[in-house]
């Protein structure tokens, strides 16, 4: 029973941390996606961020530090959580808590941005469009380096294929390090 309830909390807290990921990503670029997508980041992240943002700061701070903090404070909230559910909540906890809080950041950012891959490149076997601009407008950041160095093979840019098999490999690796600091209890 305890490890189904830990498997759907870390699914749900990957689903929602990746939102939350996403949209601190977006804000920080100024990226504006199209006001379907857009609607979807914000109903589903923002109850979470007005709370925060209402508690902690007082309604006067700026949208990107709400996020943030929303961010931060859901992964605090979320690893507290799973490490509850398999070790006795104690103050040793507290180092691994924090290492684990940090991983999952990380893990997150990774899965989000191999879903920006991954959309863009669908999107460009449908063809150009301006709701599919958004995607690359949030891909160029973490592209446009190896987009200097690597040369097009044919009419193919290899870098999105090489960004995300790097960023699986390193998602992978997190993953492992997460689960056995979780299930060990140690740092």
């Amino acid at each position: 029973m305890i490890s189904f309830l830990g498997m759907l909390i870390q699914m749900i807290a990957m689903v929602l941390g990746g939102l939350f990921v996403f949209r601190v990503w977006l804000q920080y670029f100024r990226v504006l996606p199209p006001f379907e997508v857009a609607r979807i980041f914000v109903q589903v992240t923002q109850p979470w961020i007005s709370m925060c943002q209402t508690i902690l700061m007082g309604a006067r701070w700026k949208p990107m530090t709400a996020s943030v903090l929303g961010l931060l404070i859901f992964t605090i909230c979320v690893t507290i959580l799973q490490w509850a559910l398999r070790h006795p909540l104690s103050v040793e906890g507290v180092s691994a808590i924090a290492l684990l809080v940090l991983i999952s950041l990380v893990r997150w950012w990774a899965w989000g941005l191999m879903l920006c891959l991954l959309l863009e490149s669908l999107m460009s076997w449908v063809g150009p469009s301006p709701k599919s601009r958004w995607i690359s407008a949030a891909n160029a950041p973490l592209l446009r380096p190896l987009r200097r160095v690597i040369p097009l093979f044919g009419q193919f840019d290899l870098s999105p294929l090489i960004v995300f098999i790097v960023l699986n490999i390193f998602s992978n690796l997190l993953s492992d390090w997460f689960e056995h600091i979780l299930s060990v209890g140690i740092v």
